[in-house]
């Protein structure tokens, strides 16, 4: 559907659509939507983690690592 919607330049009329179906459907109740963002929080942690642990090789200290990351002290020792 997608690739008749473009060769058809459907893209205002799809546009229009999907705010009109926006007043009713909320993404954040979509399941797709709960997963997508599930794994993107669990790489954005994992993200964290590596550059506390980069950080932490380098001998910053722990509160500064801790004030850049968000990450607890307690879970950037363990590290």
């Amino acid at each position: 559907m997608c690739i008749i919607v473009q060769l058809r330049n459907f893209d205002k009329q799809i546009d229009t659509a999907m705010l009109e179906v926006n007043t009713f459907w909320k993404k954040e109740r979509d399941t797709m939507y709960k997963w997508g963002k599930q794994e993107a929080e669990a790489k954005a942690l994992e993200e964290k983690k590596a550059i506390a642990r980069n950080l932490k090789n380098k001998d910053i200290d722990l509160k500064i690592i801790a004030e850049a990351t968000g990450l607890p002290i307690g879970e950037i020792q363990s590290l």
